[in-house]
């Protein structure tokens, strides 16, 4: 999905913010650089763990719920020499959090994994709006929405999310809970 997307902003560098376009104009393509591979089968992911010389692999993490990371991460958590850096959110409740909150032990594929590889988090990433870029967002609407369905963050920002956007716009918002349904008109 990665590759895919990083084809997609090449087709729209309309898209890039001003430093992104300084860069390209200078040909510095942040999206590609000496020496990286990509990896779009499986059979392609599975040889990197048989690499033994320094590399680094750049997953998009879906918080290492699920995907080829998962294999990334079981052949490099163990392994001293190894550090793992977050660069997005990690929820509550995914292998992402418990590694970025420090866990020793970790289950995966149904064992246990000690986590001796370094993890390091940096939190300048995210592909989401955050508060305020949603509530600029909702304002841009001609029409408001009858309804707003919170449906990704934590639950006590989702809560207050939801009561700003009743008090700001006077609209109804709710946060689902898990398995809850709605019928809409």
């Amino acid at each position: 999905m990665a590759i895919s997307a990083g084809e997609i902003y090449r087709r729209h560098p309309e898209c890039f913010d001003q430093e992104t376009k300084a860069l390209l104009f200078r040909g510095d393509d942040p999206l590609d650089f000496p020496g990286l591979k990509l990896s779009r089968t499986k059979e392609e992911s599975m040889k990197i763990n048989s690499l033994r010389e320094p590399h680094i692999v750049i997953a998009g993490n879906g918080m290492c719920t699920g995907g080829r990371v998962r294999h990334h991460l079981a052949q490099n958590l163990g392994r001293e020499e190894s550090t793992i850096l977050f660069v997005g959110y990690q929820a509550e409740g995914t292998l992402g959090r418990q590694l970025r909150d420090s866990a020793k032990t970790v289950q995966m594929f149904g064992k246990p994994f000690d986590v001796r590889a370094k993890i390091e988090v940096m939190d300048a990433y995210s592909a989401h709006a955050d508060r305020t870029e949603l509530l600029e967002w909702l304002e841009g609407f001609k029409r408001f929405p009858r309804r707003v369905f919170l449906v990704h963050g934590e639950p006590r920002a989702s809560e207050s999310l939801a009561a700003e956007i009743r008090r700001r716009f006077g609209a109804e918002a709710t946060v689902p809970r898990p398995g809850q349904t709605f019928e809409l008109e």
